[in-house]
């Protein structure tokens, strides 16, 4: 089974899952280090649901850092 993550639609507001890319070292595995990579889209932030171009529009609106809810609710679903 192929790992997947949950992405937020910016068309539809709603979580859709994605398909990731990951790397398997059978040497690091061995060795019980690390062994996994997982390679994410660029529209992917990491640990984040909503993509990168509804975050950096939302804060192109806000420059400043202000926090406006209900414009960042309407905007990132």
């Amino acid at each position: 089974m192929a790992p997947w993550r949950k992405v937020r639609s910016p068309e539809e507001g709603e979580n859709r899952a994605i398909t990731i890319v990951a790397i398997i070292c059978a040497a690091a595995k061995e060795a019980g280090k690390q062994y996994t990579k997982r390679i994410l889209p660029p529209f992917v932030i990491p640990y984040c649901q909503i993509g990168r171009e509804g975050v950096l529009a939302y804060l192109g609106r806000f420059p400043d850092g202000r926090v406006a809810y209900a414009v960042g609710f309407q905007m990132l679903g």
